[in-house]
């Protein structure tokens, strides 16, 4: 019975997709099931949190000690490393994160969505020095050094880290 099943069910399928999946395997397949039910979860709790706060919401704040991001799935939110969040190079302090720009931002400015170059994201978190350094007085010709050697224009301005999430239709 199950056999003739899995025949009928192979029938019922396009056929450039018929046999495809043959070749994982149950734990295999057990472990994508997880990993899925782990991302609507997550998502689950993003548009929860989202719905708290209403929707002309597009930043989320905050500088508290251990605050992070709400990323809207676990398997494609960007992992934060010393590689992805370098420290200051200014004053070497790690950065934190500050602030959160949430998808929502595209539509209260209008933007196009069927245009190519339109903007679209899942979210995207800014980390910043930790001590808030102050920018460091510019030389005689108006150009600082930081702490890596690099020239800046302007010590006005301190350099950010942006880690984006893809847009879930991606």
């Amino acid at each position: 019975m199950k056999q003739m099943m899995a025949i009928d069910a192979d029938k019922a399928l396009p056929p450039e997709l018929r046999g495809k999946g043959a070749d994982v395997s149950e734990s295999d397949l057990k472990d994508l099931e997880k990993m899925q039910d782990k991302n609507v979860v997550q998502l689950s709790r993003f548009h929860l949190r989202l719905r708290r706060s209403g929707p002309t919401q597009v930043v989320r704040y905050s500088r508290d000690a251990g605050a992070a991001p709400l990323w809207p799935s676990v398997t494609h939110a960007p992992e934060h490393t010393a590689r992805t969040v370098p420290p200051c190079p200014r004053c070497g302090a790690p950065r934190t994160f500050e602030f959160q720009i949430l998808p929502q931002i595209i539509n209260h400015l209008k933007v196009d969505s069927e245009l190519h170059s339109a903007a679209d994201f899942g979210s995207a978190a800014v980390y910043t020095c930790s001590k808030s350094c102050a920018p460091p007085d510019p030389g005689e010709d108006g150009c600082v050094v930081g702490l890596d050697g690099d020239l800046e224009v302007s010590g006005a301005y301190a350099e950010e880290v942006v880690l984006v999430h893809p847009p879930l239709n991606a």
